[in-house]
């Protein structure tokens, strides 16, 4: 999608256009500036070979520049030095190199962004922190990878759909995300879901699934502290430890597992990693799909505990809370029902 295609759309593409303008201008200039250029250049061809004419016939330098025509008794071929080009001119080619590849780089994001939110009908309607902009702005400006444009894409969409999504912290840990990192990212995100208001990897039996299973190692735990994603150490998580707690969801982008108390569901605790601040916002921006065997594993895991365990599809999100179809059924092992 082109970024001079966004006037006429919905309110999430009109608050995206307004986000730009705060961070860089008016977000159709550059395509004002080509429409000038190109009526320059028919300025100038024009012009240019009109003189050429007069000079064949006469044999006159006549030079044509910025609106002035120049007649003068000077060679028409430049001499060496003519070519020249002065410390001047080269820095000023450069800048206007450098700025035209920023504002390519930009205009990629700001595409991406502006497809991530074609189908939304509405965002919040506050507006982002004008420290935000500017930060995000200051580095998408100098990211030229394609992958990576996608990731600053998918990071301005959450923001503008609610802003606050992505703190300044995990923009500068984005910026300075090399490949092998990100290899490592996408490889823990397809076991981590949302508990309460927390990021966790729910080991089933200590991790020996995990490991045996997925390659999901002790390294990777080691891997993802040092990143700044990941807690050192592991944790435990309580199950049903609230005995008014009917039941409890674990979430990702795109599966809900519901586990219901039934009767002879007693209180437990479980082995987990849990996710940092920043490791949560990444978590939520990768959006990996979930790992199916995994899923399965989780269902018997809980199913065994005395807990009825559904697992679907989430179709949508509101005030009233997660929406899912397709729904996969894991009894309690009791043979109760909820």
């Amino acid at each position: 999608m082109d970024v001079k295609d966004l006037t006429g759309l919905g309110e999430p593409i009109k608050k995206l256009i307004e986000v730009v303008a705060r961070g860089i201008g008016n977000v159709y200039q550059p395509y004002q500036l080509k429409r000038l250029a190109d009526a320059k250049a028919y300025e100038i061809k024009t012009v240019g070979n009109a003189l050429g004419s007069v000079s064949d016939v006469n044999q006159l330098p006549i030079n044509y520049k910025d609106g002035v025509i120049d007649m003068g008794l000077k060679p028409v071929e430049p001499t060496p030095e003519q070519n020249i080009i002065s410390a001047s001119e080269r820095v000023e080619r450069r800048i206007n190199f450098q700025e035209e590849k920023r504002q390519a780089n930009i205009e990629s994001v700001v595409a991406v962004a502006a497809e991530q939110l074609r189908t939304d009908e509405k965002v919040s309607p506050e507006m982002l922190d004008e420290d935000w902009i500017t930060r995000f702005f200051d580095t998408s400006q100098n990211i030229s990878s394609e992958q990576m444009q996608i990731l600053w894409g998918r990071i301005l969409a959450g923001e503008i759909r609610q802003p606050g999504s992505y703190s300044l912290r995990t923009l500068d840990f984005i910026r300075n995300l090399r490949g092998f990192d990100a290899v490592i990212i996408e490889h823990i995100s397809k076991f981590a879901f949302r508990y309460l208001y927390d990021y966790v990897i729910i080991h089933t039996d200590d991790g020996h699934w995990l490991e045996q299973n997925k390659k999901l190692y002790l390294g990777h735990l080691i891997a993802g502290s040092d990143l700044g994603i990941l807690n050192p150490i592991d944790v435990r998580i309580k199950i049903f430890n609230e005995p008014s707690q009917p039941s409890i969801n674990l979430d990702s982008a795109e599966k809900l597992v519901v586990l219901n108390r039934t009767p002879d569901t007693a209180p437990f605790s479980v082995k987990a990693w849990k996710f940092t601040p920043v490791g949560a916002e990444v978590v939520k921006l990768c959006a990996q799909p979930m790992d199916q065997e995994y899923l399965e594993e989780l269902g018997r895991f809980f199913s065994s505990k005395n807990i009825d365990v559904k697992i679907g599809d989430i179709t949508g999100r509101d005030e009233e809370g997660i929406h899912y179809s397709n729904a996969k059924t894991y009894p309690a092992v009791s043979g109760s029902s909820s």
